[in-house]
């Protein structure tokens, strides 16, 4: 065994050696040709579907608005698992992506050479509102927007217009993200009770709206029974393609703040926020966003606290 074991590792040294120098290789190649071209190498994160489709969205809308030259990107998925399948399909429309890229990656970064890594700009978020100057990147096939359009035609009819409707708890992260984080309870402050978008619902049926009540899973089911509602997370029919396509082509979206949303905001779809913490990360510079602040009680005054006193403390 442990001759066996000696041998293994060998081979292992062996294998990185060899990218090793390959990949210092291609380096000196790329310096090269950066006076013609730029070559760069990034990560794709697909971890958490929110940053995965705002940070390949910002991505193509920066280079397509401001990047004045020519660059060749190369991608390596950050992680081993996509948080939806369906990302990884349309981000492929997009970009070139390869676990491979990521040994060139850390050779760069490595040498600390900035200038041919791409690294994603303000933390997910749009500070220069770039979102609310251009249009999405994003697209489906004909043959996409039929399985969407025959799951509306099933549920709604000829009913055209729907919300979505996303009530964050607790249960996407324990059960989809616990290989990321055993314990995601810091979050909880973000959670909402969803019996109280009951009135909210009925109100937008009444109004001639379909509604979907979004997420992969859930904790509470609604008993709405109407034929223009669809509580998705308890639906057979479900699937990260449609998880995607419902939210792009939504009217508008109310949300509580969680990372499907992000998905309407990569398509400009308009959102309404409810019930929203934490204040700092509102989108105050996208147009098509407007934001309600879940209501805070001080402990010992008993008095809820102003949006000006929330940030004071």
């Amino acid at each position: 065994m442990p001759l066996l074991r000696q041998v293994k590792t060998n081979i292992i040294f062996l294998i990185n050696f060899f990218f090793t120098l390959l990949c210092l290789f291609g380096y000196f190649f790329i310096k090269v040709l950066s006076p013609i071209i730029l070559i760069r190498f990034g990560a794709l994160r697909n971890e958490i579907i929110g940053n995965s489709f705002f940070d390949l969205e910002y991505y193509l809308s920066y280079k397509k608005k401001y990047n004045k030259k020519k660059t060749i990107d190369f991608f390596f998925p950050a992680t081993n698992t996509y948080a939806n399948t369906f990302f990884e399909k349309i981000a492929r429309r997009h970009v070139n992506i390869s676990f491979y890229y990521r040994h060139m990656f850390n050779i760069i970064n490595f040498l600390k050479d900035e200038k041919h890594l791409i690294k994603t700009k303000h933390g997910s978020r749009d500070v220069i509102g770039l979102f609310q100057s251009s249009q999405t990147n994003f697209y489906f096939t004909d043959e996409e927007n039929n399985i969407g359009n025959q799951f509306l035609n099933k549920h709604f009819g000829t009913k055209k217009k729907y919300v979505c409707v996303l009530v964050r708890d607790d249960s996407y992260k324990k059960k989809f993200q616990s290989h990321l984080n055993t314990d995601w309870s810091y979050h909880s402050y973000r959670n909402s009770n969803v019996y109280n978008f009951e009135k909210s619902i009925k109100y937008l049926i009444e109004n001639d709206y379909g509604v979907i009540r979004m997420g992969k899973i859930a904790e509470k089911q609604l008993s709405i029974n109407n034929n223009a509602f669809i509580d998705y997370p308890f639906i057979k029919s479900k699937s990260d393609f449609l998880d995607i396509w419902l939210m792009a082509n939504c009217n508008f979206c109310v949300t509580t703040g969680t990372g499907l949303d992000d998905v309407c905001l990569t398509f400009r779809k308009p959102i309404v926020e409810v019930s929203y913490l934490p204040l700092g990360f509102i989108r105050c510079n996208q147009a098509f966003t407007v934001t309600i602040f879940k209501k805070l009680r001080d402990k010992n005054t008993k008095r809820y606290l102003s949006v000006s006193n929330q940030i004071d403390n």
